[in-house]
Order: C-alpha cells, then sequence, then structure tokens
C-alpha cells in the first residue's frame, strides 16, 4: 500500500503543464474565534508554574487562582502536580503538556504567568489561543536548546515559528511572562521587557495555480483546501473552452493514514464529465483535499 502523501506527489507529477498562466484567487478572511482556553507546557525541562491570571481588555478577570490545584487542568501528557498554590512538570521529555479546563470568550485578553525551571535543557512554554490539541500557540521562552524566545503557531496540526529572537534563561529563578492578544496582534514580554510584537493572522484555506498542457492543450487547474470545512469556488476563465473536463479529488482527514487492513482508506477518485466547463462553472473544494481540474480546451 501507499501513503496518502504518495498519491499527492502522484498526482502533482502526473499533472505537470508546460506553462503557468496568469491566475488569481479570492477569499474572505474567516473571524478569529473568540473562544479560547489557556496552558502550561514543557520542552526537555522540569518547570514549576504560579499565579496564572487571565483578564479581558476591561480588567475583568476571567482565570485566577488555579495553578495550585490540579482538578482544574487536563494533563495531554507529562507527570504534573500541584499543590501550594504552584503548578509543576518533573518529566524531561518533549512537549508535556496541561491545558486549563476553563473555557473563556474575548477578542482581547492577557495571559501572566510566574515560571521557573527545576531542571532540563530549555525553557518554558505559555499556551494561548488555544481551540483544540491541532489549533494553539504558545509563547516559547528559552526555547531550541535555551537559545530563542519565539511564539509557535499550531494551525491544524502544523507549527510555523514567529518571531524568533535570541535569548536564554537561568535554573532556578522566576520570571514573569505576559502574553497581550489583541485580536490578530500578539505582544510578549518578560519581566516586563518587551520581545515580541506580531501580527499573526489565520493562514488561508485555499491556494490555487493553473497551467496549460502543450501536449493536450488542457488547463490544469490545482485546488488546495487546508482548511476543515468544504469551499464552494465560483471558477472565472478567460478565452476559449473545449467541451468535457475532469477533476480528481484526494481528501482526508490529516491524521488518518493508509495500512495494511486498510490499504485504500485515502485515495484519489476522479469523475468526468461531459458538458463545457463555463465561464462561471462552480466547484467544492472538500476539507482537507487536493483537487486536480483537467479542461479540455
Amino acid at each position: 500500500w501507499v501513503s496518502p502523501s504518495y498519491h499527492v506527489q502522484r498526482l502533482m507529477s502526473e499533472n505537470v503543464g508546460t506553462q503557468t498562466v496568469h491566475s488569481s484567487l479570492t477569499q474572505p478572511k474567516k473571524a478569529k474565534p473568540t473562544q479560547f482556553q489557556v496552558g502550561l507546557a514543557s520542552w526537555n525541562t522540569s518547570v514549576e508554574y504560579k499565579d496564572l491570571r487571565v483578564e479581558d481588555i476591561n480588567g475583568n478577570v476571567l482565570l485566577a487562582d488555579i495553578t495550585g490545584d490540579l482538578s482544574k487542568w487536563t494533563v495531554k501528557s507529562g507527570k504534573w502536580d500541584a499543590k501550594d498554590g504552584t503548578i509543576a512538570q518533573t518529566e524531561t521529555e518533549e512537549n508535556r503538556i496541561a491545558i486549563c479546563n476553563a473555557v473563556m470568550d474575548a477578542g482581547d485578553y492577557d495571559v501572566t504567568v510566574k515560571a521557573r525551571r527545576t531542571g532540563g535543557a530549555e525553557g518554558f512554554l505559555l499556551i494561548f489561543d488555544y481551540s483544540d490539541d491541532d489549533n494553539y500557540r504558545w509563547f516559547n521562552v528559552g526555547g531550541w536548546g535555551n537559545s530563542q524566545h519565539a511564539v509557535e503557531d499550531i494551525y491544524n496540526g502544523s507549527k510555523t515559528t514567529h518571531g524568533g529572537t535570541s535569548g536564554a534563561i537561568e535554573t532556578g529563578v522566576w520570571y514573569d511572562l505576559h502574553i497581550k492578544v489583541r485580536g490578530e496582534q500578539i505582544q510578549c514580554f518578560i519581566n516586563g521587557q518587551p520581545i515580541h510584537d506580531l501580527t499573526i493572522a489565520a493562514p488561508d484555506a485555499l491556494y490555487a495555480n493553473a497551467e496549460t498542457d502543450g501536449k493536450t492543450g488542457d488547463l490544469i487547474v490545482k485546488i488546495v483546501n487546508f482548511g476543515d470545512s468544504d469551499e464552494d469556488i465560483a471558477v472565472h476563465i478567460t478565452g476559449s473552452l473545449g467541451k468535457g473536463y475532469s477533476i480528481t479529488t484526494l481528501q482526508g482527514n490529516p491524521k488518518d493514514e493508509n495500512t495494511r487492513e486498510e490499504p485504500h482508506k485515502i485515495e484519489p477518485t476522479t469523475k468526468h464529465f461531459s458538458t463545457t466547463f463555463g465561464n462561471d462553472t462552480r466547484l467544492t473544494a472538500p476539507a482537507n483535499s487536493l483537487s486536480v481540474v483537467r479542461i479540455k480546451r
């Protein structure tokens, strides 16, 4: 059996045009969700946290006084213990995460916490804008072998690093961490000193390009939708069109794989149409999909 990634590479290689043609894609920006959770984490480090606090832009307290109560947390990984107003993670392994159970609703808010490393190689991870295990952000303090600070954005399971800057932390020292979330603007501070001032917009869900095939004359349109919902697309084409087109689609949950037991769980399907592809034909790009449209000319 073959992997979904193999199918992607095969579809791309079998549908290479000889000339790229001008194309543009217009899509609406999706509003950022206002509901969120926060969390704490560590990476190759044992840590302690205390005095976690979340306030909205008007100073209303959304979350406080929970670091000493483990029942207020969902442990995703690691060995966490809470007592005497602190919560500690003692394993020095990668990606040890605990998420606060409270779901808050605010587009603009501040997160503050005190953090101390008790052992290990790196620093602290303060999680914010958490929606689920595949969609959240964290302020990475003393990451990359205790050499950098950065904000990392995890979107649909894929991680992007923003604003990496040199920096390190010391063992046994308490640090004040502060994140200001103002819509898409994110400001991060350590001990009151500004570290990051970033604008991080949600990435577009749709990407597309168009090429012509010099051998067949076909117009090839490739569309990727890595969002979690189907997208309806109106396609406008300038120039003469022939009769007939096909759509090959590879779709599946990003976490799924083909296996010995299910070798065809994710594989391309093709539909053929004998009608002319009109200048205002509408297509559906399924969630988490690659579509290859070949149009006769």
